[in-house]
């Protein structure tokens, strides 16, 4: 069984032990990237920090997919910290864009990056 960890604040830990919340989302970030998928193209699959990746011309079709967990542990402050385990029902990655239809973008180490979000559908185990 594949689990990701999440710490989370005390806030919102409450909220999933109550059942509250049913979907957590996450910021993808070019340091997190490779933790939560894979991109695929050319028929091959390739970490988002693959050095191939800076070859793709804008013209090739690159799918961004989510790594598969069955579940996720939550913990509220640190990993020491009790922890509440939550299964893993369904997985979105998301590419918002603002209200002219604009993507966001960030920075990270000078280098720019677009805002992409991961949404785990849970559910208790």
């Amino acid at each position: 069984m594949k689990t990701l960890t999440c710490i989370v604040t005390a806030e919102e830990f409450e909220q999933i032990t109550a059942g509250n919340i049913r979907e957590y989302s996450i910021e993808i970030t070019p340091s997190t990237a490779s933790q939560y998928y894979r991109m695929h193209c050319r028929g091959k699959e390739y970490l988002p920090n693959d050095p191939v990746v800076e070859t793709l011309s804008d013209e090739e079709n690159v799918d961004l997919v989510p790594i598969k967990y069955d579940s996720i542990r939550f913990h509220a402050g640190t990993p020491s910290s009790p922890g509440v385990e939550m299964r893993v029902d369904s997985t979105e990655m998301t590419m918002p864009v603002d209200e002219n239809g604009d993507f966001y973008i960030y920075e990270e180490n000078d280098s720019p990056y677009l805002l992409t979000l991961v949404t785990y559908f849970v559910s208790p185990l």
